[in-house]
């Protein structure tokens, strides 16, 4: 069975979705300092449908971490589940059976937000009966209790098991008695969340969108019909138009399938699927970006952190908060990594350099920013060439890729202090350095092909000394006069 044909937005959650919407706006009209960024709205997501006891007096979540603890004893010889708390993440007490494949597209995710006072024992009636199934599964638990403080992932294939699990939470009077309410964007069947994984926090997605939406209105009071006092009896008609222009913001702004599919609101009509094209270009973007902000060496650390650790901190953000970042995530890493592997085949049809992590990437980044890499070292070099001669160029180069010692290359040009060349030279690295003075060659009629490694430098610097003497003709800056 298809996860949508559980997912129910019916007129309830509707009300609900506006409300909340209306809520956002309304703080961030009654205080135009106040800025509705991501961070805002997912905090306020996680705090939504919260009981009283949840919450303490200055508005921070209760900490349930003291029962981390408890829950690694209890279970600690039990060879059917593995709790643990890893020092890495000790946000979490994880609960887990099996190997759970991390590439983040085909698994579901449940949200069963538990209250603090049923936790402890509600988390070991439920963790029991999935352990009594003998499904495997990645779950996790929140220090903090929040409207999903209490996840449990599955494969995709699994779905009859996330349905049981659905059915044993209803069935059980303790765990129904001790349920908070989802957010209302999270799609649900009997009160629990369900959604297809895409390796992402969905909350941290919808926070985003939403974010973006309220800040797009720019005050448009006729945007949201709705009395503050009277949400809940409000009809659809009178709402109707705010959920729509979400789903029409949602539709013109966000690359991620799975967010559209969630986010139908009401509405059975399918939404179009993000292109090829589309997903290279944001790929295209966000490298760029990333290469224009720090330098080359930058995207090579940030694609294999992608690659090893599914962590694409590393990236710009872009001009927007989380804009190249999220995008990226909503992609998946073997998405990005098959494109790199397309783009690189491209030029080495012979070649498969896929089992070395570091030339792989390394060979995509200096390619990808050829012509860029040879204009940096061109710009570079010439500063010293004119500086300090052509000699002197030659020994700074050769000092720099033998040693990895920069310091003979010249800072700056004359009065010129607008960019310290010793910086861009760092920051591209030997490894692109090399190929910019070898694209540098190619794009001035030199066939590399007959240039001996030894005489690479020499050949460079005198065919960058030619393209120098031709641009400034007889004037004193020219190294040879």
């Amino acid at each position: 069975m298809e996860i949508n044909n559980y997912i129910n937005y019916d007129d309830s959650k509707i009300t609900k979705i506006n409300s909340f919407l209306a809520y956002i706006d309304e703080i961030k009209k009654s205080n135009p300092e106040f800025l509705a960024n991501d961070g805002f709205v997912y905090r306020e997501l996680i705090r939504y449908g919260l009981s009283g006891e949840d919450i303490n007096e200055d508005r921070t979540l209760v900490d349930c971490s003291a029962f981390f603890d408890r829950w690694v004893k209890d279970y600690q010889s039990d060879p059917n589940i593995n709790v643990f708390v890893s020092p890495t993440w000790l946000s979490f007490c994880q609960f887990k059976k099996g190997v759970i494949d991390d590439n983040g597209k085909d698994f579901i995710k449940l949200y069963i937000p538990i209250k603090y006072d049923h936790l402890y024992e509600g988390a070991k009636l439920l963790f029991n009966y999935i352990k009594s199934l003998g499904v495997d599964h990645a779950s996790k638990i929140s220090r903090f209790v929040r409207s999903d403080n209490v996840v449990v992932r599955l494969r995709a294939t699994d779905i009859e098991y996330a349905k049981k699990i659905i059915d044993f939470v209803n069935g059980n009077a303790y765990l129904k008695e001790g349920l908070n309410s989802t957010n209302p964007f999270v799609p649900t069947y009997k009160g629990i969340g369900i959604m297809r994984e895409s390796g992402i926090s969905y909350n941290g997605r919808i926070a985003d969108n939403i974010a973006d939406f309220i800040n797009s209105l720019d005050g448009n009071k006729d945007m949201f019909m709705f009395d503050n006092s009277k949400h809940e009896s409000i009809p659809f008609e009178k709402f109707e138009a705010t959920i729509n222009s979400f789903k029409e913001y949602v539709n013109k702004h966000c690359v991620i399938d799975e967010v559209k599919e969630n986010l139908k609101l009401a509405s059975n009509k399918e939404q179009g699927r993000i292109t090829t094209e589309q997903k290279n270009n944001i790929i295209v973007d966000a490298f760029k970006a990333t290469y224009v902000k720090y330098h080359a060496g930058q995207v090579a650390v940030a694609i294999k952190a992608m690659i090893q650790n599914n962590d694409f901190s590393y990236f710009s953000n872009g001009s927007s908060g989380y804009k190249y970042r999220h995008q990226l995530m909503r992609l998946g890493r073997d998405y990005i990594k098959s494109y790199i592997y397309k783009y690189l085949t491209s030029f080495l049809e012979d070649k498969d350099i896929s089992h070395d992590l570091d030339t792989f990437v390394d060979e995509f980044v200096k390619r990808f920013f050829a012509d860029d890499l040879a204009f940096k070292v061109d710009e570079a070099c010439s500063v010293t060439l004119l500086k300090n001669g052509r000699k002197h160029l030659e020994n700074a180069i050769k000092n720099y890729i033998s040693k990895g010692d920069y310091s003979m290359f010249s800072r700056h040009y004359n009065d010129d202090a607008s960019t310290n060349y010793r910086k861009v030279i760092m920051g591209l690295g030997k490894h692109n350095f090399i190929f910019g003075m070898e694209r540098s060659l190619a794009s001035k009629g030199v066939d590399i092909r007959y240039v001996p490694y030894s005489s690479l430098v020499d050949v460079y610097v005198n065919e960058l000394d030619k393209s120098i003497y031709t641009k400034f003709e007889d004037t004193p800056k020219v190294s040879k006069m």
